[in-house]
């Protein structure tokens, strides 16, 4: 897997979908190889392909390229969602830290994941939370 920086946007934002995670832009927080902010998302987004592929049994389909990068799955094990909604946790952390600089949109709902409750959590990783 390779790294990517996103280029010629002033705002990345992270799309929430009940199979597909996309990210766009770029956080224009700092000179290109210096960006703190495209850092932590691109760092997070890859930490969770390489999860998923080494820590579950799920499939995932992934691209990351100039400009946008997306993960794609069918139905999460236990174990992929743990590690989603981890993922979740951190992008939520760089947002709060820098809400100039990353948007969050979630199309997602807790009949989506097949459970009882919200994958949404607030910036403490609490369920039920909102960006």
């Amino acid at each position: 897997m390779s790294a990517f920086y996103i280029e010629g946007c002033i705002l990345i934002t992270i799309h929430n979908n009940k199979n597909r995670i996309s990210v766009e832009g770029h956080a224009d927080y700092g000179p290109y190889g210096q960006d703190i902010v495209c850092s932590a998302i691109s760092t997070l987004l890859q930490t969770y392909i390489e999860s998923v592929a080494n820590l579950s049994n799920d499939e995932i389909k992934y691209s990351i390229g100039e400009g946008r990068a997306f993960v794609e799955h069918k139905a999460l094990s236990v174990q992929g969602k743990v590690l989603r909604k981890s993922f979740f946790i951190g992008i939520n952390g760089v947002a709060t830290a820098y809400p100039d600089n990353v948007q969050i949109i979630n199309s997602i709902t807790a009949d989506d994941m097949g459970e009882s409750h919200s994958n949404v959590l607030d910036e403490g990783g609490n369920e039920n939370g909102s960006y």
